[in-house]
């Protein structure tokens, strides 16, 4: 037998070794892909579960202060510095609350938690989360946003019923 003939011989019968070890390979990628596919699909999900919570979360803790009857009544009077000062409390109480803002029907502010620049001259009737709450009469919560000191925030927007509800 010559060289030649013993390296055909040879390569034919690794040909099909080296096809199913190819395959195999391409497989097992193809698999794996998959379960990292499906992987960050679920942690997607929980994270939207999750994200879900903590706003609603928020939401309740909105309706709830915006429900008590005394604060109500202040927003109803219009008596805007005790309306707040009855809010006073809320972001030293819940860390993730910066701060407290009340608004009028038309958007314009008129007290704040923290001191806000200007806040005569500030009117949030033309930013989403104030148009959000007044076009579905309920709590709203806006998209993230970058804030004066380019912070990524949220603003959650909650109305104040009056005595007739």
């Amino acid at each position: 037998m010559t060289t030649g003939r013993k390296i055909l011989i040879i390569t034919l019968l690794l040909l099909p070794v080296l096809l199913v070890a190819v395959f195999s390979i391409l497989q097992t990628r193809k698999q794996l892909i998959a379960d990292i596919y499906k992987e960050r699909s679920t942690q997607a999900a929980l994270s939207t579960d999750l994200l879900k919570a903590k706003l609603d979360h928020l939401t309740d803790i909105g309706k709830a202060f915006s429900s008590r009857p005394v604060f109500r009544q202040y927003i109803a009077e219009k008596k805007w510095n005790r309306a707040i000062a009855l809010m006073q409390e809320v972001p030293a109480g819940f860390g993730y609350i910066t701060n407290v803002m009340l608004a009028d029907s038309n958007g314009q502010m008129m007290a704040a938690a923290h001191p806000v620049d200007s806040l005569n001259q500030l009117s949030s009737g033309a930013l989403p989360w104030f148009r959000g709450m007044r076009n579905f009469n309920n709590p709203y919560i806006a998209g993230v946003y970058k804030n004066r000191q380019q912070q990524l925030v949220t603003s959650l927007t909650t109305p104040v019923p009056d005595s007739a509800g």
